[in-house]
């Protein structure tokens, strides 16, 4: 079906009868949507604009009433079996579905748990191109971008569910098993880089990504002990509904997501003049004194004040005083800490 034909036709039959309204709409309903019907029986959604032409050019002549049919009856029917059948590793959905939002609109929710549930058995099959060695960085573009068609909300709980719970382990796992930290730093990268913009800054987005960040930086510490870490913890726990982490979230997203200064610190630790850098500048953005104390050293390790806190560092290990004793803290613990005082 051509969408314009007949079109000059109508809109004169909709100039004279501007003043009965049912007769023209009569008139429509007998000799217009037939060939309607007939036209949305053939249609194919995923090949041609055929029903988004008819509805686009002939909108400002149909009555409220007509339109409707058509969305409801002819064309919603259709995207439902096409999303019913559709397959994220053999199609993509982003083309033919997309135009129908903003004509569709509300109507189309009913698909999205639909569209969900298929997106997530994707990603559940897509673990081993996590793997540095086969980044997996193009098929995950390709179901992000599937993704683009669902709420942002959706969107994250998808990701939050089956994304990065595996993405986080196979960081783990593979720092326990001596990962180079110069491909560790660009691997994190490489993955932060895929995520658009108005996703990157939102707040589960933020946690997840600083829960890498932690990883590392305890993996760091536990390969200067020649341990194996236990990072379990981090990767379970609800990153925003930490109190410690509500306060700091401001930072953690201008710090985290924005610039790489502390993930370039972290990766190229060298020594533990580079640890103690990496204190200092995490001070400085908080407003956290930091200094060395003059002559005053434990096992000869020179002490610092951090906040109303003593500190040494030794094999890029955080030490604090308290009671007498020295113990050994996490370096969030301790920026949370001394912003407390």
């Amino acid at each position: 079906m051509e969408p314009c034909k007949n079109m000059d036709l109508f809109e004169n039959w909709n100039d004279l009868l501007v003043e009965f309204p049912k007769l023209y709409e009569k008139i429509m309903w007998e000799a217009w949507m037939p060939s309607i019907r007939q036209a949305g029986l053939q249609w194919n959604v995923k090949d041609g604009r055929i029903m988004l032409n008819i509805i686009e050019k002939w909108n400002s002549i149909l009555t409220p009433r007509i339109m409707e049919n058509i969305k409801e009856q002819i064309v919603l029917p259709k995207i439902i079996k096409a999303v019913e059948d559709w397959d994220p590793w053999k199609d993509e959905i982003n083309s033919w579905f997309k135009p129908w939002i903003s004509h569709l609109g509300s109507k189309l929710k009913i698909l999205f748990p639909t569209i969900r549930h298929k997106i997530a058995k994707a990603l559940a099959k897509w673990e081993e191109a996590i793997d540095p060695s086969d980044q997996g960085v193009k098929h995950f573009r390709w179901v992000l971008q599937m993704m683009e068609i669902l709420p942002v909300g959706n969107l994250i709980k998808i990701l939050e569910a089956h994304f990065f719970p595996k993405w986080l382990k196979f960081l783990g796992d593979w720092l326990n098993e001596s990962g180079d930290f110069d491909e560790v730093q660009r691997w994190y990268l490489l993955w932060r880089e895929q995520f658009p913009a108005n996703l990157i800054k939102e707040e589960k987005i933020v946690g997840n990504f600083q829960k890498a960040l932690e990883i590392i930086e305890m993996g760091i510490q536990y390969r200067c002990r020649g341990e194996r870490m236990d990072f379990s913890i981090i990767v379970n726990k609800n990153y925003m509904d930490q109190p410690n982490n509500r306060e700091l979230k401001s930072e953690i997203n201008s710090e985290s997501m924005e610039n790489t200064v502390d993930l370039d610190l972290l990766l190229n630790l060298r020594s533990p003049q580079r640890f103690r850098d990496l204190v200092q500048l995490k001070c400085e953005k908080l407003g956290v004194l930091f200094c060395p104390l003059k002559n005053k050293y434990f096992d000869g390790m020179q002490v610092y004040q951090c906040g109303n806190l003593f500190i040494y560092i030794c094999n890029n290990v955080i030490y604090v005083e308290g009671g007498g004793n020295w113990k050994p803290m996490s370096l969030k613990q301790l920026i949370f800490i001394a912003t407390l005082k």
